[in-house]
């Protein structure tokens, strides 16, 4: 029951809502989308969300309607998407989500944020040459940064070797180290 709309001996008319029931057992997210990315959505497309409270836990639907209105003030378009797990304890009718549809799911060589530094108006990576029980050694490489989403950043790396390792974290640590040891010297 989501809402009672009466009181113990109210008088009441035949068009009045008494109660709101809310049935928990297939719950959906409904999404609020901008006019602009509408041309972008499909039936069928995947969503991932998280709930604001728990953005540690990623939950996933995929769009099943589109609306076909949009509204005036706000210039938005609603989603509907149906759940992948219907059942989860977390989830309660109403509830805020932040949301992203997958638009496109193409592959590409991507990184953490953290492992690309700018550095003089240029991005660059740290791939390991070397490693042993005492020292690592990294070559710091050029590259240009594409899309970036969800905390990674799509790294177009010229002549990536295959099998490359590169640091995944810590880049401005070891940028840092590099250009003190090249003024020491």
């Amino acid at each position: 029951m989501k809402a009672v709309n009466v009181t113990v001996g109210q008088s009441v008319t035949p068009t009045e809502t008494l109660f709101e029931l809310v049935d928990p057992d297939h719950l959906h997210v409904e999404l609020t989308v901008f006019e602009k990315d509408v041309p972008l959505l499909r039936p069928g497309q995947r969503i991932r969300f998280t709930l604001p409270n728990d953005s540690s836990a990623e939950r996933t639907a995929s769009v099943y309607l589109i609306g076909r209105t949009v509204d005036a003030q706000q210039r938005t378009v609603r989603v509907h998407g149906h759940l992948d797990r219907e059942n989860d304890p977390s989830l309660l009718p109403g509830m805020f989500v932040r949301a992203v549809v997958e638009t496109s799911a193409r592959r590409v060589p991507a990184l953490p944020d953290k492992a690309v530094v700018d550095y003089e108006g240029k991005q660059y990576v740290f791939r390991l040459e070397s490693s042993s029980a005492k020292q690592q050694v990294f070559r710091m490489l050029e590259v240009r940064r594409g899309e970036q989403a969800d905390g990674y950043s799509e790294v177009l790396l010229p002549g990536a070797a295959a099998g490359a390792r590169y640091a995944t974290d810590g880049a401005y640590s070891l940028l840092s180290k590099l250009k003190n040891a090249a003024e020491e010297e």
